[in-house]
């Protein structure tokens, strides 16, 4: 049994119990969370090089604005 879900009250939270989670499986969710998270690390740094400028400092209210760039 891979885990054991215990359900309580009426708000359907559950709490998951990893202890009889084979161990082979959580490294291999560890390692999955951690690629994951240097491919965003990346992701980010790359859309944060590349995002394009701002075209609104002209310091007049026009198109539509609701105030003064």
């Amino acid at each position: 049994m891979p885990g054991v879900f215990i359900f309580s009250g009426k708000s359907l939270s559950f709490h998951v119990i990893i202890k009889n989670m084979n161990k082979r499986i959580i490294k291999q969710i560890i390692i999955a969370l951690i690629t994951l998270g240097i491919f965003s690390l990346i992701g980010g740094g790359i859309y944060l090089v590349h995002r394009p400028e701002a075209t609104c400092f002209d310091g007049v209210q026009n198109q539509g604005e609701e105030g003064i760039d």
